[in-house]
């Protein structure tokens, strides 16, 4: 009788372990794949205090990775502000011989984060806007098919 009930309760212990295991990985851990209408699709993984974006474009794989700091995301390259539920802002900077711009903006309920290139020839051409809600999660990604690097 004594070996039963002392099965019964590790058994409980083992599920609730098992039970909380899961729950904690739910709750900090997102991975989201989102598809285009063209041959490219983004996977976004949502950690605690990091987001991963991988972009897949035709084959080709970029990765780019965010940290939180102060209640907002930077860049892990270079600590450029990329998401934030806390300002309305917009700056330039330059990556080599591009200059880019950051416009960081409420939308309804939520945020988008629009990204442009600045061309001395052609202006300001937007190359993507990402939207999320309050909470940093990412629901939709537009990038413009206007411009390629090669």
């Amino acid at each position: 009788m004594r070996k039963d009930s002392a099965l019964k309760k590790i058994n409980k212990i083992c599920i609730i372990v098992i039970v909380l295991f899961l729950l904690t990985s739910c709750i900090f851990s997102r991975k989201t794949r989102m598809h285009a209408h063209v041959n490219r699709y983004f996977d976004i993984i949502s950690l605690k205090d990091t987001i991963s974006i991988k972009i897949t474009d035709n084959g080709q794989e970029i990765n780019d990775k965010y940290y939180f700091h102060d209640g907002e995301y930077f860049n892990v390259k270079d600590s450029q502000l990329f998401l934030s539920t806390k300002r309305e802002t917009e700056f330039n900077f330059l990556i080599g011989f591009y200059e880019y711009k950051i416009k960081i903006e409420k939308y309804g309920e939520n945020f988008k984060t629009m990204i442009f290139l600045i061309s001395p020839e052609l202006g300001t051409i937007f190359l993507s806007a990402f939207y999320y809600d309050k909470n940093y999660k990412i629901y939709r990604i537009e990038k413009s098919q206007m411009v390629e690097f090669y």
